[in-house]
């Protein structure tokens, strides 16, 4: 099975529990302490609010992690170097 990925290759920056407007927060209702909510990390990334705890390792030396989105579909991250950003891609297959 060919795996297609598609990004622009630039950097996102990562994202604290403050940095999310009310309503993005509500999509987090699952982080239920102050303690949960402030030790999560989250980027944004096509109108979209991703927390970083939900991504699975990929075995991969380039992409570090990926979250499926469907079946044939999902989202991939790699740090940078210092990992205070990521850069984000698409991946079909």
């Amino acid at each position: 099975m060919k795996i297609e990925i598609k990004t622009n290759h630039h950097y996102r920056p990562l994202i604290t529990w403050d940095d999310l407007s009310k309503i993005e927060k509500e999509e987090f209702d699952y982080l239920k302490t102050d303690d949960d909510r402030y030790s999560s990390v989250f980027f944004r990334y096509k109108s979209n609010v991703y927390d970083i705890s939900q991504f699975s390792d990929w075995k991969d030396t380039y992409w570090h992690a990926y979250q499926s989105e469907t079946y044939f579909s999902g989202i991939l991250i790699k740090y940078s170097e210092f990992r205070d950003k990521l850069k984000v891609a698409t991946y079909y297959s």
